[in-house]
């Protein structure tokens, strides 16, 4: 979901900015641990949580300059907002008929926690930063279109 040609993209991309959001999303997303409350208002935890999300969707678009790759990244996220929800619910039941075996529990236990935070967490975001994005880079263009027919009248 690139906006560019792959001969393009990467002398785009701008690695330093890239890196510094990973880190901010892994700096963002260990702190809302360390607050994290297991018995109490957990408001700053979650926040911070969120914080780290939009974070890490952002390390990853920041290079897109077309309002089409946001529109595609909140339908996308939309559609796997259901679909991550059952498979969190899937790889749960599977790991609760598979309580016998030594391996499979913690493999489906991590799996569904994962299908969790990513229907939850992640793909809410991405419908957030899909349709702001949009919003933004189109009202930018025709912001950016109104001025070139006012230059090209006088």
């Amino acid at each position: 979901m690139n906006d560019r040609s792959p001969a393009t993209q990467n002398a785009n991309r701008s690695w330093p900015l890239t890196i510094g959001l990973l880190v901010g999303a892994v700096v963002t997303f260990s702190v809302s641990q360390m607050v994290w409350q297991p018995d109490g208002g957990n408001r700053l935890g979650l926040g911070l949580f969120f914080l780290s999300a939009f974070v890490l969707v952002a390390a990853a678009i920041h290079p897109w300059r077309r309002p089409r790759s946001f529109a595609k990244l909140a339908l996308w996220s939309l559609v796997g907002i259901p679909i991550f929800a059952v498979l969190h619910n899937v790889f749960y039941a599977i790991g609760e008929f598979a309580k016998n075996v030594p391996v499979l529990p913690t493999v489906f236990e991590f799996l569904h926690v994962v299908a969790f935070i990513v229907a939850l967490i992640l793909c809410p975001t991405g419908v957030v930063i899909g349709v702001v994005g949009w919003f933004v880079i189109w009202w930018l263009g025709r912001r950016g279109a109104k001025t070139a027919a006012s230059d090209n009248e006088s």
